[in-house]
């Protein structure tokens, strides 16, 4: 297998560099970009074509960026220059980096992603003044979320998503402690009558957990959308809601929600979440929530509300 891998990139290689020395260089540039970003494998072979190639693709390769281990959070806090491109960081680990030396790499950070093991760390070690400037957005992994707790990054957020479970203990005064948010998400999952996250909750008492919470977001002055993804895994609906019409799966996401009131309310979005609750319909995370991008979960519920409001 190594064999044939080697092959395949000898062959790739070749390619790009036939390329690179046949084509005006600025189309060149762009078809090689373009097939870097379509893949990061791809991208990886066209880094090693030469130099001028690998300074084109090197921002895209470092756009998005995921640290598993305490060696890549050293790497980062390295000040490694690739860093500088890095729009969006996940923080897969059960540390964080240094926030000058974060800020001091990673200064065109936009996204963060955190799981709720480093939530209080986050809280505790990220002050916004340290902090990327444009660090505005927040995505927050985790199956189960520990009870509300105050981080400053809050306070200069206009994207903020939980992707796995709705946000408890929701501030009671949400435009003091989110006086930037224009944009929240957060899941509504079921199965069979019950919640799965966490499983001892009925889906009545996920709904009232649901309305509770958009009860409280949908006070910020600020707020343009609160998306909420719909999935049910009961086994009496086929595969997904994404099997359905759309007047099938408007209905099924209503019916499923007929305990949160606010589910009408005018900047409320109803999304229907595909497939295995582990994954974002086969998009990559920083994809699915890429505010950039025509793909994301934002994109779909900004097209979705101006359907809405027709």
């Amino acid at each position: 297998m190594g064999l044939i891998l080697a092959y395949e990139n000898n062959i790739l290689l070749e390619r790009w560099s036939r390329l690179l020395c046949n084509a005006p260089i600025d189309i060149a540039r762009t078809i090689l970009e373009f097939a870097a970003h379509l893949d990061k494998t791809t991208a990886r072979s066209i880094a090693l074509v030469s130099k001028d190639a690998n300074a084109w693709v090197t921002p895209i390769l470092y756009q998005t960026v995921v640290l598993l281990t305490d060696t890549h959070i050293k790497l980062v806090e390295s000040g490694l220059p690739s860093f500088k491109y890095t729009k969006t960081l996940i923080l897969s680990t059960s540390s964080i980096p240094d926030p000058c030396l974060l800020k001091q790499s990673c200064p065109t950070l936009r996204q963060l992603h955190i799981h709720k093991d480093i939530a209080w760390e986050v809280s505790k070690k990220y002050p916004i003044g340290v902090l990327p400037t444009r660090l505005h957005e927040l995505v927050v992994n985790s199956f189960t979320q520990p009870a509300y707790s105050f981080m400053p990054l809050y306070s200069v957020l206009t994207h903020l998503a939980f992707v796995h479970d709705i946000p408890r203990h929701f501030p009671e005064t949400p435009a003091e402690v989110f006086p930037n948010l224009t944009h929240f998400a957060c899941p509504y999952f079921v199965a069979s009558g019950r919640s799965l996250i966490p499983v001892h909750e009925t889906s009545a008492m996920l709904a009232s957990a649901l309305a509770y919470t958009l009860d409280k977001v949908l006070r910020i002055p600020s707020l343009r959308i609160a998306l909420v993804l719909v999935k049910d895994f009961s086994q009496n609906v086929t595969d997904s809601l994404a099997t359905l019409s759309d007047d099938e799966r408007e209905a099924h996401m209503h019916a499923l929600l007929k305990g949160v009131p606010q589910k009408d309310a005018p900047k409320v979005v109803l999304i229907a979440r595909k497939g295995s609750m582990f994954y974002n319909d086969g998009r990559e995370p920083a994809e699915a929530w890429d505010t950039t991008g025509g793909i994301s979960y934002w994109a779909e519920a900004e097209a979705a509300l101006g359907s809405k409001n027709k």
